[in-house]
């Protein structure tokens, strides 16, 4: 077993932090199954960990109701994907959090 930290972002809005997190973390996996780790566990939010503050400021930066349809969702989805995809090669648990949107239901 592993446990790893990497540099988490805390602007969903980033795609390009976000896509550098989603790296990082893969990198971190790599480096765990090549110690000879089945699992590696990765602290809450590890793609992106959304300050308080980043969601719920208007853009002269008064506070304002938390606006989460700005967030790179298409990005989180994809880094979240590349990373199972990893772990399936590598033949590794990954366990990470990450927010996410709620699926409708059907």
């Amino acid at each position: 077993m592993a446990v790893a930290q990497s540099t988490v972002p805390e602007d969903p809005t980033d795609r390009t932090a976000v896509r550098a997190a989603g790296e990082e973390i893969r990198s971190l996996m790599r480096r765990a199954a090549g110690a000879g780790a089945r699992l590696v566990q990765f602290p809450e939010g590890e793609i992106v960990y959304p300050g308080k503050h980043v969601m719920a400021t208007g853009t002269t930066g008064e506070p304002a109701p938390a606006d989460w349809s700005r967030s790179a969702w298409d990005v989180l989805r994809e880094e979240a994907e590349a990373t199972a995809r990893l772990a399936g090669e590598l033949g590794l648990w990954a366990v990470f959090g990450s927010i996410h949107p709620f699926t409708p239901p059907l």
